[in-house]
């Protein structure tokens, strides 16, 4: 009988274990989709401000070329001024021009949170004024990048975005670091930082390019 008690005791503790798991789990799903998708909407009112201006912005790219054995093979800048239509790039003034071909920065950003991801809350959390939110793809043969987003725990808005992309087109590997902040009512660039590996002729090379962008002004 007092065998039979332990045993009976033993199985409801152990569902009543199983049921308050699944029940923080559930609460943690539902506060996870609540962010994703008040980052969306923000996100998305952001993109529709910006796709209805025309600015311009000075943006200086710092190119670092990196060969065999982590040797430095080229060190080259570029300063240009861009004149865009929404995200698209209508012309450009270059201030001071490469001594040969860079890549140039990429500007647009992907609303990660409109995608088919599994989201993730970042393990460090410790409810300051930011939270990080990981996405990844459900298969490893996806084009779109994995990565982090932090967001604005109040406003919701995007302030730092690191992607990674895993099966680049033409690279080995390619990840980029966006630093944001509101400008005229959307959400820009500060600064982007990119990352490349490529297939060279004997061995894989490397690039950084980091770009600093100042100056954003509308064009009325």
């Amino acid at each position: 009988m007092t065998k039979r008690f332990f045993q009976i005791t033993a199985v409801l503790i152990l569902a009543a274990i199983l049921f308050i798991s699944a029940l923080a789990q559930e609460q943690a799903d539902a506060v996870l989709g609540f962010y994703v998708t008040q980052a969306k909407k923000t996100f998305e009112k952001s993109e529709l401000r910006s796709e209805s201006m025309r600015y311009t912005f000075l943006a200086s790219s710092h190119y670092k070329q990196i060969g065999r054995g982590g040797v430095v093979e080229r060190l080259d800048t570029a300063i240009t001024r861009y004149f865009m239509s929404g995200s698209r790039i209508d012309s450009t003034q270059v201030v001071a021009e490469p001594t040969s071909e860079m890549p140039a920065p990429t500007f647009v950003f992907p609303n990660i949170f409109a995608e088919s991801y599994l989201f993730n809350f970042f393990p460090n959390d410790i409810g300051e004024e930011n939270i990080a939110i990981g996405f990844d793809t459900p298969g490893s043969e996806d084009s779109l990048p994995a990565g982090l987003a932090v967001i604005d725990r109040e406003e919701y808005k995007l302030k730092r975005l690191h992607l990674y992309y895993q099966n680049p087109d033409g690279f080995k590997r390619l990840t980029r670091s966006y630093l944001l902040k509101e400008q005229h009512g959307f959400i820009f660039a500060d600064s982007i930082s990119e990352l490349n590996a490529q297939h060279g002729v004997f061995s894989t090379e490397y690039y950084r390019l980091d770009t600093d962008i100042g100056q954003l002004q509308l064009i009325r």
